[in-house]
């Protein structure tokens, strides 16, 4: 097998954030990979590919931004398996080599020949770098690497705040209602429905019923009379857009109505409105995180990608043409 390689330097500094990720999997041995200064180059026949897949994809031709976006992600994954392969996870992967191993005993292969026999036949054969489930595989790896690394340490709170302040909007919580709704079914009603509703509501206002004794004079519905504290999302899950919009913009006390949804109308009283709010860090803490997170790992990503291009010569042999 061929031997395993070192990491360039930068990009090695980079991915011991991570303590002993790697170390740990004995990957330091081994001399330095000359070929990571090799150029990287991007064939006709490559280009040609991108382009009929973003044509399958979108159903017209990409235009030359569209495509060049293409061509670089496309770069961005060799220097990626590049490195992956440098460090000798295709060697050492147990789940490149249970792939290899399938590929050999689905062309024919004994099927009692171990595997790690079948493994090295697929190195011979160069089976490990034209498979694509070993390419994603070591793609996967090489970017979980680099952005377990970058994430290794919980951002503080002044730094979440900084998140939350930027985009108020985004974590703007959304007024709530808890209602009862009394329902009055189409199915049943039938063109009578609104004349029915109407004449219900007048009841109920007249009567001045308990909350809970009013329900009982709607229809049998699957839906609950009583609704808890609900966003204007929630009550759309529940009874559609069209009620969810006019109940969440209803104030507390008094019988409204009524107010149509998926199913027929209903009389809603609403119990309690909690208006919008804007919450602190620590009521926001997990989208906080979660969007710390993603942005983390998508700027740790494009540094060692950058890193990946430096002193490395990058020729596209077809120019990209006009969409």
């Amino acid at each position: 097998m061929p031997s395993v390689r070192l990491l360039r330097a930068p990009l090695l500094h980079f991915l011991l954030l991570g303590g002993a990720l790697f170390v740990a999997q004995g990957l330091w041995t081994g001399p330095a990979d000359a070929g990571r200064s090799a150029p990287v180059v991007v064939g006709a026949e490559q280009v040609a590919q991108l382009r009929q897949m973003a044509q399958r994809e979108t159903g017209r031709e990409p235009s030359a931004r569209d495509l060049q976006y293409r061509i670089d992600a496309w770069i961005d994954d060799a220097l990626l398996l590049r490195e992956a392969r440098a460090m000798g996870w295709h060697l050492s992967d147990p789940v490149v080599h249970m792939r290899l191993a399938q590929n050999l005993r689905f062309l024919g292969a004994e099927p009692d020949a171990d595997d790690a026999v079948l493994v090295e036949r697929a190195y011979e054969l160069g089976m490990d770098r034209s498979d694509i489930v070993v390419r994603r595989r070591l793609l996967e790896r090489m970017r979980l690497a680099i952005t377990s690394a970058a994430v290794a340490n919980e951002p503080s709170d002044s730094e979440l705040n900084a998140i939350l302040v930027a985009d108020p909007e985004r974590y703007r919580r959304a007024p709530l209602v808890k209602l009862t709704q009394v329902f009055v079914s189409r199915d049943r009603r039938g063109p009578h429905l609104e004349r029915d509703a109407g004449s219900l509501l007048a009841e109920l206002e007249r009567d001045a019923l308990p909350i809970a004794a009013a329900a009982e004079r709607g229809d049998p519905s699957l839906i609950a009379s009583d609704l808890p504290l609900s966003s204007e999302r929630a009550l759309a899950a529940r009874l559609g857009p069209d009620f969810a919009r006019v109940a969440i913009g209803l104030e507390p006390g008094g019988w409204h109505g009524p107010v149509s949804s998926s199913y027929g109308l209903h009389l809603v009283w609403v119990e309690r409105r909690v208006e919008a709010r804007d919450p602190d860090v620590a009521e926001a803490r997990r989208e906080l995180l979660a969007t710390w997170r993603a942005e983390t790992e998508r700027a740790a990503l494009r540094r060692a990608l950058a890193t990946l291009r430096e002193g490395v010569e990058i020729r596209i042999e077809e120019a990209p043409t006009s969409g």
